[in-house]
């Protein structure tokens, strides 16, 4: 799993991936996923790991639909 050190570069990065965006677009913007999952629907996941402000680790995850755009966003602290 790749993890990124600069939680607040990679918040503001985030931020700039819009519902609708191509898989292109979002690897653009935040690079290569730590871990990509895919249904038998069409849909696939992409999950970021990083550091963030409050030096926590953090996922920030994309929802693609079957049509390969930008469905949802999440960000979620990661509890030990």
């Amino acid at each position: 799993m790749r993890f990124f050190d600069n939680g607040f570069a990679e918040a503001a990065r985030f931020r700039r991936i819009a519902i609708g965006a191509t898989q292109d677009a979002v690897r653009v913007i935040a690079g290569a996923p730590a871990l990509a999952l895919a249904d038998r629907g069409g849909s696939t996941l992409w999950v970021y790991t990083y550091i963030d402000s409050k030096s926590l680790v953090s996922s920030y995850d994309v929802l693609f639909g079957a049509d390969g755009r930008v469905r949802r966003t999440s960000h979620t602290r990661v509890e030990f």
